[in-house]
């Protein structure tokens, strides 16, 4: 059973309420692998192909990090999904790439533009779906 939503506050304190419970909503919500990875491909500029490769690249490291955040926290795709996925072999590999992604969250600045710009994606193309 769904619940409303109430709100009390002026008019401008309600909008922005009802705005920011909307996003959070879709981010709670559970965005698709598939829309996760394009995001990322988009943001970081690799072929989608480039994240389950072993490869070593800076841009492929942190595209499989964010992949791995996002997915983790903002999907329903668990680990042996995410895992397959990404080509390992050991369910730990996805743990320890959110890990590396929350660490880079507090400490690169960098890193932290580019999930605002891969959520900024994932957020248009939910209101588009």
């Amino acid at each position: 059973m769904a619940t409303k939503q109430m709100f009390i506050g002026d008019e401008e304190f309600i909008d922005k309420a009802r705005q920011r419970s909307a996003t959070a909503a879709v981010r709670d919500g559970h965005y698709s692998l598939k829309r996760i990875v394009g995001a990322v491909s988009e943001v970081m500029r690799i072929d989608e192909g480039d994240v389950k490769r072993p490869g070593r690249r800076e841009a492929v490291q942190r595209s499989r990090e964010l992949i791995s955040l996002i997915a983790r926290r903002h999907s329903d795709v668990g680990l042996g999904e995410l895992a397959r996925y990404l080509q390992v072999k050991e369910l730990s590999t996805p743990s320890h790439a959110v890990r590396r992604a929350e660490e880079r969250m507090k400490n690169d600045q960098g890193f932290a533009r580019q999930l605002r710009r891969v959520f900024k994606i994932l957020d248009h193309s939910s209101i588009q779906a």
